[in-house]
């Protein structure tokens, strides 16, 4: 008994929950847990404050999910990528075709809780604050959830406003949306697609569309996609844009996911090959302009991949620059050679820039976002801008992970150069 008895017993409980002594194991993994991730970063405050004329009545929710983003999800993120992504489950007990997956505790109960990013800039907010936010979160596949969740609900807000329960719960975090518009044989060039619509008497269905990199499969209870209507001409002009449901007017399944993707990055978001056979759907809008819908909300995607990449890229920083405090090199602290002390300023510039490029997309958009085909220059400026700065975040990102720890797959550095080589 003289461990202590009971109170070695609750040690090793304690510790089984991820923790030692009251310490955190992945506060052994990475300098940034623990550290509000808002407080640390001026930048970011001093950019929101020039492009959002509310920042200062919104900081102090910022700097509470600050907290939020650097321990809770911080940790999350971390655990889900290495240990527990998401896996597919394709028959129940019964042996009845389900097609879900089956997401580690810790995500279930962390992505509610995220969703409220979603909701500003329908309730009087702004875009400034949804994407302030997903670039504190800054984990590649958590925030993808987040992101195709916002867009399905975006189309369907601007342009199929009858749906307005389905709008509400994938706001709230009810319900998990989706974007669904490659295929094998085209990729990016949409006007490739196979998927075609037909209309009957019950509606719209889907047929001959297999999705091929579908993010949200297996989670999403409503997905976006893009199909040709009989006697639509060829090429992307051609398609129109669906909200399909999981499951049909009777209950039933819809859509059956073929399996999931072994990807190297954003491993938190399911993502796999749908296949849409006689899919029950809905038209979104006018189906002569559903090219123009699908882009604008691939613009949305475009915005949250240079905001995240700039997160990624903070991530690394507050790494390396805690880093260097503790190591020492040459009888010196390695923060102390001029070198070093050069790296880390040209990170730090980079970083600046390509932060300030992002939200500078952001307020454009914020600024255009009601606009409606045909668009103004104004929209055509603001989708031009975010194109660009999208692609240099991107590159951005990737130099400033290095190799290092980075190559040490236990280590939270590793998520971070397997995100930013697909940046």
């Amino acid at each position: 008994d003289c461990l202590g008895g009971k109170e070695w017993i609750n040690r090793l409980v304690y510790a089984g929950r991820g923790y030692v002594n009251g310490e955190a194991v992945v506060n052994w993994i990475s300098y940034a847990f623990g550290l509000n991730h808002f407080e640390i970063d001026p930048d970011l405050a001093h950019i929101l404050q020039h492009y959002w004329p509310q920042y200062a009545e919104h900081r102090g929710e910022l700097i509470r999910f600050g907290a939020f983003a650097g321990r809770e999800v911080h940790e999350a993120g971390y655990h889900i990528d290495h240990d527990a992504p998401p896996v597919l489950v394709s028959h129940d007990l019964d042996g009845r075709r389900v097609d879900r997956v089956r997401l580690s505790p810790a995500e279930m109960n962390l992505l509610p809780r995220l969703a409220g990013i979603l909701r500003p800039p329908y309730e009087g907010g702004s875009w400034h604050e949804h994407f302030a936010k997903g670039y504190l979160i800054a984990d590649p596949g958590l925030y993808c959830i987040l992101t195709i969740t916002g867009q399905t609900a975006y189309a369907l807000y601007k342009y199929a406003p009858e749906h307005h329960s389905v709008i509400r719960g994938l706001l709230a975090g009810e319900f998990w949306g989706a974007t669904w518009m490659t295929e094998n044989q085209g990729g990016n060039d949409l006007g490739a697609n196979r998927a075609h619509a037909c209309h009957d008497p019950d509606g719209w269905r889907i047929k001959g569309g297999d999705k091929y990199f579908a993010s949200g499969a297996g989670l999403a209870d409503f997905a976006i996609a893009t199909a040709r209507p009989d006697g639509a001409p060829a090429g992307p002009k051609g398609l129109s844009l669906f909200l399909v449901p999981r499951l049909d007017r009777q209950g039933n399944l819809n859509f059956k996911v073929r399996r999931l993707k072994n990807k190297s990055a954003t491993r938190a978001v399911p993502s796999g090959e749908v296949e849409l056979e006689g899919s029950e759907a809905f038209l979104i809008g006018r189906p002569e302009l559903g090219i123009y819908y699908t882009l604008e909300t691939l613009t949305v995607s475009r915005i949250a991949n240079a905001v995240a990449s700039m997160g990624i890229s903070q991530k690394a920083i507050i790494e390396a620059r805690e880093r260097v405090q503790r190591r020492q090199a040459f009888g010196r602290c390695i923060e102390d050679h001029p070198l070093v002390r050069r790296d880390l300023t040209e990170c730090a510039v980079r970083q600046a820039g390509g932060l300030a490029l992002a939200f500078n997309a952001v307020h454009l958009f914020d600024q255009a976002w009601r606009e409606t085909p045909p668009y103004t220059l104004q929209y055509h400026h603001a989708r031009l801008m975010t194109h660009l700065d999208q692609k240099q975040d991107g590159r951005t990102c990737r130099p400033d992970h290095g190799i290092g720890h980075g190559a040490l797959r236990w280590t939270r550095f590793s998520r971070g150069v397997r995100r930013g080589a697909l940046a």
